[in-house]
């Protein structure tokens, strides 16, 4: 009887323990090592750290509920304020202040002469993602990260509110943060959840969507049967959905572990001659004016060649999207602009391998580099860009240039589903 009560404790007590930890093969196995240990311990203890675990766990929901909307707000900009682990907490809208785009926010040492102050509002939908309106049968679906979701501009400037209000083009945002594989992923529930034919881009941002990838972990990934893990994934999320603080709690932890690893970055990344760490971020004069950049992205752009052992291939391959965007980071953008050592020719090495991939895979493709770069010369000499001079993400300028290409495709592509006319 003692081993059959322990067993249901240890079941409950790892149930529990799922509201705490991302979904992973750490954070799982971290999780059933935990659990596991309780079958140590007494039968009155283990019934105590269960119901311990339990009560603290409903304090937090309770408090998440209760105090979110209205006192725990620490935040610069709405993608913080409203960010859960996979998507944005539903039917919102929320205006805000932003002081300064999130260079600064990585690296308080920039100069503040360089924070641009505006003004965003941001909207959700009815399942986290930021439309003004639920689905209405939108036939062109757009995935991607913060690019597509539109962190630092405000709601009429995302790239679904330009296709729609410039070029009649009804588009529905499915952006939020994540990788090539959680992008995959949401085309594979986009395509369950809406029924029907819909034409679905994927927007690929050269920062931070080509990341190297490490031969030994992707073995261990794939020697794993993906039915087996979009099971278990598919099951923890069943549970965790009912979980607002488990939402919050993820998404918060999610977002300081990245900032904790820029900072970690900065103290280990390259070294001058007097061993001084280098900084995450520079800057650099444009026409009179500062603009800063992420170092980690301009060494992406740098790449003299780009090997993932085709982990973006795959996952192109799954998704098997309508079309592919590709976005250059700000520093390819704006390096021959530099007033001090511009840099004319850069390698492209993350292009060239989604190129071969997407010719490979027949997916029509788009390199903005052209166009970003053809409009930032433009509107320069007036003091205007296509990337926020504070940010790492594209502006109301930049994202004009995006809507004109995407629609520009749309009326020369032949897949049925992208039809112009049919949008």
């Amino acid at each position: 009887m003692a081993i059959v009560f322990k067993g249901i404790s240890v079941l409950v007590l790892a149930h529990l323990l799922l509201l705490y930890v991302p979904i992973t093969a750490i954070g799982l196995g971290s999780l059933l090592v935990v659990a596991g240990a309780g079958v140590f311990l007494d039968h009155k203890n283990l019934f105590a750290l269960v119901c311990a675990v339990a009560l603290l766990s409903v304090a937090l929901e309770v408090t998440v509920r209760w105090l979110a909307p209205t006192s725990m707000q620490p935040y610069y900009r709405p993608h913080e304020m409203l960010a859960l682990e996979k998507t944005y907490r539903p039917n919102q809208k929320v205006r805000v202040a932003v002081p300064h785009g999130d260079l600064l926010a990585t690296d308080p040492m920039l100069p503040q002469d360089l924070a641009q102050p505006r003004e965003e509002v941001f909207a959700t939908d009815s399942i986290g993602y930021r439309n003004d309106q639920d689905f209405a049968q939108e036939k062109l679906l757009l995935v991607g990260d913060s690019f597509v979701a539109g962190i630092g501009n405000t709601q009429e400037d995302v790239l679904t509110m330009q296709l729609r209000r410039d070029y009649g083009i009804n588009a529905y945002n499915l952006g939020f943060p994540a990788d090539t594989q959680g992008y995959a992923e949401r085309i594979a529930w986009a395509r369950a959840k809406f029924p029907g034919i819909s034409c679905i881009g994927m927007v690929l941002f050269e920062g931070n969507d080509f990341q190297l990838v490490n031969s030994a972990e992707v073995a261990s990934r794939n020697a794993v049967p993906k039915g087996f893990q979009q099971v278990v994934k598919s099951y923890i999320r069943l549970i965790r959905g009912h979980s607002e603080f488990s939402k919050m709690f993820y998404g918060l932890t999610t977002r300081a572990w990245e900032v904790v690893q820029e900072r970690i970055k900065t103290q280990s990344a390259r070294s001058d001659a007097r061993q001084q760490p280098s900084r995450t971020t520079f800057v650099k004069s444009v026409k009179g004016a500062p603009m800063g950049f992420l170092q980690g992205y301009a060494d992406v752009v740098q790449r003299q060649t780009f090997d993932d052992y085709n982990f973006v291939r795959d996952r192109l391959t799954e998704a098997m999207p309508d079309f592919v965007l590709f976005v250059p980071d700000k520093y390819r953008i704006y390096s021959r602009l530099f007033e001090d050592s511009a840099v004319d020719q850069l390698p492209n090495a993350q292009w060239d391998y989604l190129s071969s991939v997407t010719a490979r895979l027949r997916i029509p493709a788009v390199n903005l580099t052209d166009p970003l770069i053809e409009r930032a010369q433009e509107i320069i000499p007036d003091g205007r860009t296509v990337f926020w001079r504070d940010d790492t993400h594209w502006n109301r300028e930049g994202i004009s240039v995006a809507a004109r290409e995407v629609a520009k495709l749309l009326s020369t592509i032949s897949n049925e589903r992208c039809r112009a006319d049919r949008l």
